[in-house]
């Protein structure tokens, strides 16, 4: 496995961690205290509504169920979502 450094976006270290989880990485800069999360989130592609569900899968694949517009079928879009907060 390689390691590699990240560069602080607002002060320009090298001091930083990373942590995962599932669906999101965690960026964390330990001079200037920032931290950006960034995570992949599904939208319906009908009202573009992020409140989905799964709702079947196996044989018939999967499909999703948007609780606002009742859209089920398997075709959602996936957006990366990027988060700043300091500590």
């Amino acid at each position: 496995m390689r390691l590699r450094q990240f560069l602080c976006p607002e002060c320009g270290s090298r001091n930083t961690a990373v942590s995962r989880e599932q669906g999101s990485v965690e960026y964390t800069c330990h001079d200037c205290r920032l931290s950006i999360i960034r995570r992949s989130v599904r939208k319906c592609p009908t009202c573009g509504s992020t409140d989905l569900y799964y709702e079947a899968g196996l044989i018939t694949g999967q499909k999703y169920h948007c609780k606002h517009c009742d859209y089920i079928g398997p075709l959602v879009y996936e957006e990366d979502v990027e988060e700043r907060k300091r500590n």
